[in-house]
């Protein structure tokens, strides 16, 4: 049996793209940082109030992010996800919900990291799970980076891993497995919880809240 669980905003209130821009200003890259959030703060005021799409302008957003970042060599943007997750996800995680996950480990469960956020850091944030729990590596599903020669190119290779697309993948991954659990803090996790037996919705914006409502989901918060 399998055990799905989003990463921001459910095991974590970190967001990777500000942790992003925190390693980039404490190594001396600040100012590219601060240029690109500027430049694009209108879009995401107007995408904040509905003016524009949100998902669109979610996935640019995101794409500019890790342009800052194109020409780095993959290794190299491995140990920058490291920081990320040791100095920024880890620190902000919800230590009740990585707590259920160490319980459906222990049950001998697969435990499977579903998340928008970057691959390297649905990755880095895995195995630093597995350290902190003795138990087995999850898998981790996130959205891939596009690289050429080892190196980034400063672009997504995928869609976001987030909504449809987010559950699609997870059950392919799966197969035939049986999905017992899955863990999601907001609206664009509602597909994924739906491919579940037991859906919980950590923390629920009012989208998720409503629909966790509506089916009778339990509603993990304090």
């Amino acid at each position: 049996m399998a055990v799905a669980a989003d990463l921001e905003g459910t095991l974590t209130t970190g967001q990777t793209w500000r942790a992003l821009g925190a390693y980039l200003a404490s190594h001396g890259r600040g100012g590219a940082y601060r240029g690109m959030f500027l430049r694009n703060l209108p879009g995401a005021l107007l995408a904040r109030s509905g003016v524009i799409a949100l998902e669109p302008f979610r996935e640019r957003w995101l794409e500019r992010i890790v342009a800052l970042f194109a020409g780095t060599p993959v290794e190299e943007f491995e140990e920058v996800a490291a920081w990320v997750v040791d100095e920024v996800l880890w620190p902000l995680r919800r230590p009740e919900v990585v707590a259920a996950m160490r319980v459906h480990q222990a049950a001998g469960e697969q435990v499977v990291l579903v998340s928008g956020a970057f691959q390297p850091v649905v990755e880095a944030f895995a195995r630093r799970l597995q350290r902190e729990t003795g138990s087995d590596l999850p898998l981790a599903l996130g959205t891939p980076l596009r690289s050429r020669d080892g190196r980034l190119q400063g672009g997504l290779a995928a869609p976001l891993n987030i909504g449809e697309h987010k559950a699609r993948r997870l059950h392919d991954t799966l197969g035939d497995e049986r999905l017992y659990a899955a863990y999601g803090d907001s609206g664009d996790d509602v597909p994924m919880l739906l491919l579940s037996d037991r859906p919980v919705a950590v923390y629920p914006d009012a989208v998720l809240r409503r629909t966790a409502g509506d089916l009778g989901w339990s509603v993990f918060e304090p």
